[in-house]
């Protein structure tokens, strides 16, 4: 079992502590980002992405009127959800959010290992691709 924690330093060791007491087979990775502040969520929450990430996605799109995006998330996907991708994308202004095809399978972060999912996925995407080429 791995369990991946994200979260500043300092507030780690709490976390670490528990799941290491909780669960001593499992495998701790931490990911140590910077401390989050009020305006780093009122900038994520404004539509602006993760805090403290930069927004290279909608910059390119705004560079690159034509640029078209293709999200794909497992419904049970802890790290990237269907419905969190789907507010976000909202968010934005319409001239990006327009280009934005959200698609949400059966499955979690790995959604393609299920071969009905793959298929599906594999159809979305060739769809994505040929209308873009338009």
């Amino acid at each position: 079992m791995h369990i991946a924690l994200s979260l500043p330093a300092e507030d780690a060791s709490p976390w670490v502590d528990l799941f290491a007491s909780a669960l001593p087979e499992a495998t701790i990775h931490l990911h140590e980002h910077t401390t989050v502040t009020p305006e780093m969520m009122a900038h994520m929450n404004a539509g602006g992405g993760p805090p403290a990430s930069q927004p290279w996605l909608q910059n390119a799109m705004r560079a690159d009127p034509d640029l078209k995006v293709f999200v794909a998330a497992g419904r049970y996907d802890s790290l990237n959800m269907c419905e969190g991708n789907l507010k976000m994308t909202g968010k934005l202004e319409p001239a990006l959010s327009a280009r934005f095809a959200d698609h949400c399978y059966e499955g979690g972060h790995m959604m393609y290992r299920v071969q009905a999912t793959r298929l599906q996925l594999a159809k979305d995407l060739e769809a994505f691709v040929k209308a873009a080429g338009k």
